[in-house]
C-alpha cells in the first residue's frame, strides 16, 4: 500500500527575504522526494515573480533563489573542505576566522561574491576554481 503523508513547512531562504511554503511527501526519503511551492508570503525585489512559480518545485531548474542558496551553500562548504577544516558540527565556526562576509550583488542573475580574510592568493584561486568547476564562471566571485 504507497502511503502519502503531506507536511508543509515555511522557509526563508537566508540569500534574500524571501518568504514561502512548500510542500513535500513526509514518507519519501531525502534523496527521493521533492518539495512543492505551494504559498508565497513574500517575493524579495530579486525575485519578484516567485508567485509565478507555485506547484513548481524548489528542485527545479526555474527556482532562482533555491539555486542561489544552494550555490552559497556548497560554495561555502568547499572552502571549508579545500581549508583543510573538519566536517563535523565546529565546521561553520571554524570557517568564520577565514570568512570576512558573503553577499549576492544586483546583477541578474545574482552573483555571490565570497569576501574572505587571511587566504593566500593560492587558496583563493582553488576555491573559485573548484566553484566555477561546478557553477560555471562567473556566477561566484571569491574576494
Amino acid at each position: 500500500m504507497f502511503m502519502v503523508r503531506l507536511c508543509r513547512n515555511r522557509w526563508k531562504p537566508d540569500t534574500c527575504t524571501c518568504d514561502l511554503e512548500f510542500e513535500f511527501d513526509a514518507d519519501l526519503d531525502g534523496a527521493s522526494r521533492t518539495h512543492r511551492i505551494v504559498n508565497v508570503y513574500n517575493a524579495c525585489p530579486a525575485h519578484t515573480n516567485l508567485s509565478s512559480y507555485i506547484s513548481q518545485t524548489l528542485e527545479g531548474t526555474v527556482v532562482p533563489f533555491h539555486q542561489e542558496n544552494q550555490r552559497k551553500n556548497y560554495s561555502l562548504d568547499e572552502m571549508a573542505t579545500r581549508l583543510g577544516l573538519a566536517n563535523d558540527e565546529n565546521r561553520w565556526t571554524n570557517l568564520q576566522q577565514y570568512l570576512s562576509r558573503w553577499y549576492f550583488d544586483t546583477a541578474s542573475p545574482r552573483v555571490l561574491h565570497i569576501v574572505t580574510k587571511g587566504l593566500t592568493s593560492t587558496q583563493k584561486s582553488q576555491i573559485q576554481t573548484a566553484v566555477n568547476t561546478r557553477f560555471g564562471a562567473g556566477k561566484i566571485v571569491v574576494e
